[in-house]
């Protein structure tokens, strides 16, 4: 019977850390008390990535969406390597929209390198979506494009079974 109420317990509070890592909120600075006394924290960059990866886990695409928001209002827009990785986040949701955005945003940035668009290529393959990843590789410059890129695509494609 203990161990029935430990993990209810374990339950619940993991529910409530889901919650709270969904909504921004993490376990400082949302209450009372501490050292904080109840300031909101703002989240770092570092932060924002693990909850958008952990929320794609999950697949709670409208945490993803919320959290890459907030990230890309950061001082400085997205960088480089954020961008690789909200794209992989995202694409593995199989969220079109989101990623089509993100890569115009990393192309105009001038930050559309081969590892961006990888990213994508390998998302959508895991998201079941090989007809896109396709899409993003012939999307993508000549010159951006490498061995990574075309081993993405036709991995996506072969465990889809799209190259039989």
């Amino acid at each position: 019977k203990q161990q029935q109420q430990h993990l209810q317990q374990q339950r619940q509070l993991s529910k409530a850390f889901a919650a709270a890592a969904a909504t921004g909120r993490g376990s400082r600075g949302s209450g009372g008390g501490g050292a904080r006394g109840g300031t909101v924290v703002k989240d770092s960059r570092k932060n924002l990535l693990r909850k958008i990866e952990s929320a794609s886990h999950r697949k709670d695409e409208d945490a993803v969406s919320e959290l890459i928001a907030r990230l890309a209002q950061k001082e400085g827009g997205l960088k480089r390597d954020e961008y690789r990785r909200v794209i992989a986040a995202a694409s593995a949701l199989n969220m079109i929209q989101e990623v089509d955005d993100l890569l115009g945003k990393a192309r105009a940035d001038g930050r559309g390198t081969s590892h961006v668009y990888n990213a994508a290529i390998t998302g959508f393959g895991k998201a079941r979506n090989w007809e896109k990843s396709l899409e993003v590789l012939r999307a993508m410059e000549p010159r951006v494009r490498d061995a990574v890129s075309f081993n993405a695509a036709l991995t996506s494609c072969q465990v889809n079974g799209a190259a039989s």
